[in-house]
Parts: C-alpha cells; structure tokens; sequence
C-alpha cells in the first residue's frame, strides 16, 4: 500500500458533519482509511455519505477502507451495506 489518508471519527454525525470531514480525505489521491471507532453515533444518512464517498474513491482507483472493532460499529457497518471489504 502507498500513501495513506486516515479520518478518525469522534462523537456523534450526521451526513452534513461527515461529509465536511472526508472532503479532503477523498479530494487527493491518497488511499482512505475510515476509522469509525471513535464515533458514538452514525445515522443512516451518514452511511449514504460512506456509500457515496466510497463509490468516489473507488471510481478513481482509491482503496477506501474502515476500521471498525466494536461490536455495535460492525453491526452498524453490516445494516448499512458498507461491510463487504
């Protein structure tokens, strides 16, 4: 793997507050690491955010990836269609 942009989320996001934190994750060229551990809550319009931030990236030849060890982020990632890489 080359270079690597990671965004550590923290609290809690809504589509608008995650969207304004990977804009400039994903402008670059640089692969992205989502690191969803931080966050206390995502609602489901915040997965649209991932799906499309993701779909993005990939469009382009980026590698978008999350990180996510708790149970409950696993579950969320699952529910939302954002679980199989």
């Amino acid at each position: 793997m080359g270079v690597q942009t990671t965004v550590r989320l923290s609290g809690s996001y809504d589509g608008d507050r995650l969207r304004a934190a990977l804009a400039a994750a994903v402008s670059g060229d640089a692969d992205v690491l989502v690191d969803l551990d931080g966050a206390e809550l995502l609602d489901d319009s915040a997965a649209a955010v991932l799906r499309r931030a993701r779909a993005a990236a990939r469009a382009e030849g980026i590698r978008f990836t999350f990180n996510a060890t708790r149970a409950g982020t696993r579950r969320w990632l699952s529910r939302s269609g954002l679980d199989d890489d």
